[in-house]
């Protein structure tokens, strides 16, 4: 029978769309973080310096 590429990774893998969709879940939750550790620096009044 050999492997199904289609049954890989797992039920959690599978019904969130497989590997590409994971990872750019996970790509959009880290910009998501980045954006909002931004806002509240800039609420708070902090500043980077690049």
């Amino acid at each position: 029978m050999g492997r199904r590429p289609e049954l890989l990774g797992g039920g959690l893998i599978r019904s969130l769309g497989g590997w590409d969709e994971v990872k750019r879940m996970k790509l959009a939750a880290v910009s998501y973080a980045v954006k909002r550790g931004e806002k509240i620096e800039k609420e708070a009044g902090f500043h980077l310096d690049d």
